[in-house]
Formats: C-alpha cells, structure tokens, sequence
C-alpha cells in the first residue's frame, strides 16, 4: 500500500471476503498495521499475509480503512496491490560486480544475503561493508531494493534472493557533474531512454556498456533486472 497520511492517527486496517465466507468481520478476516502520522511524502508499507492463516482461499472483496480514528486531515491513496513472493538469482563473477535487487527480502542483511558466498567488499556511493572488519566500522548493514552496489567477491557465487517485489520505480538524487550509481527496481528490463534523456543525464555505463542520449553507438539500451549502473548528470 503505497499513500500518505496527514492525519495524526498511526493505525490503519483491513478487512476482507473469500468464496467460502461473504461476511466482514472484525476477528479473524481483519488485519491491523501501523502508519506514519502527520507523513510529507507518500510511504510503502508492505504486509506480509504469508502466515496469516485467515488470508486463505480466494479474495472476493477488499476493504481498506486507512485511519481507525482520527476524524480530520487528509488521505492520499496512490496504489493497492497483493502479490505473491518472488525470487531472484544473480551470478556474481570474481572481481568487481555491479549490482541491484528487485525485491525486499524478509531479512535484508549482507551477513543473511550474502551467506555462504566469499565476498570480500560492498560499496555505495555514501557507505561501505568490508569482511572481517569490526561491524561498528561498517558503514553498510543491509541491500535495499533497486539500488545500485558494488560487490568485490574473492570467488564465482550465486546471490538467491526470495521476498515481495519492489513496487516503486527508479529514484535517485543526482548532482549536477557527479558519478552515482543507480540500481533496476522494475520486474523486467525497462528502455534507457524512457527514463532519460538529455535534460537528466550525460552518460549511463557498467561493465557491460554504455549509453549516451542520442548517442548512435550505444551498447546498452535497458536498464536490466540484477544489474547496477554508474550515471552522470
């Protein structure tokens, strides 16, 4: 559920009908989770019904009610969606990897992710996580979904990843002249050039190629799930 909540109230519920039962109730088929109050910007909240074992059979009809009881303010309701989890594999060569998930793992650690693989190092462009160093010197605790990572494993390994898909699009805060990387948060390969163009951005590149807008050379045409990229404004 993707909204904003201008209200001070921190609650929101909802309610739901199946094939086998068409009655509302505020028992069994009703869930109830937190919210920010007096939120600026629209915020994702993700539930995971996996384990509620009243979320069963087949959704006949759905009941939101995003404040239980606040009276004033405003609600802004930008999507509602139920998806099932996915997975996601990533190969990772020895060396330099650039990479992204687009998915929201459960637990989104380095030490769960990245368990059982040698890696060596991660980095962003602000944080960074080292093996074998003191934790409290890791700057970088956990992968969020459709950013954009420097991986440097010691061996070849293979990143499986399960959780919820990521449901909002690429976002990033350039500055004008400066490198950052950037990750895929989309389900499939999505065309560069929908995204951008002249007016945001001067060059895209990873190890595979580059793009320039209206370049007539380019080797890279989408942005592809699994992978990250260095752009410059």
């Amino acid at each position: 559920i993707r909204m904003k909540n201008t209200t001070t109230d921190n609650v929101a519920e909802f309610y739901w009908i199946t094939n086998t039962d068409n009655n509302y109730d505020g028992i069994n088929k009703h869930y109830t989770f937190p919210i920010k109050p007096n939120d600026t910007t629209f915020t994702c909240y993700r539930i995971d019904m996996s384990a509620y074992k009243y979320w069963t059979g087949i959704i006949n009809q759905f009941r939101f009610d995003p404040v239980v009881s606040t009276k004033t303010g405003n609600i802004f309701i930008d999507s509602i969606s139920i998806s099932k989890q996915s997975s996601q594999t990533i190969s990772l060569k020895a060396g330099w990897n650039l990479i992204s998930i687009n998915i929201i793992p459960s637990d989104s650690t380095i030490s769960t992710l990245f368990k059982g693989l040698d890696v060596q190092e991660i980095k962003c462009m602000n944080a960074f996580w080292r093996k074998g160093q003191i934790d409290v010197f890791n700057s970088l605790k956990t992968i969020a979904g459709g950013q954009g990572y420097l991986v440097k494993m010691n061996a070849t390994g293979v990143l499986k990843l399960t959780g919820f898909p990521v449901l909002s699009g690429l976002s990033a805060t350039l500055m004008k002249n400066k490198v950052h990387i950037i990750g895929c948060p989309y389900q499939k390969a999505i065309g560069i050039n929908t995204l951008f163009d002249a007016g945001n951005c001067r060059i895209i590149k990873n190890f595979d190629g580059f793009w320039i807008p209206s370049g007539s050379t380019n080797s890279l045409q989408n942005i592809e799930p699994g992978k990250g990229y260095f752009i410059k404004e």
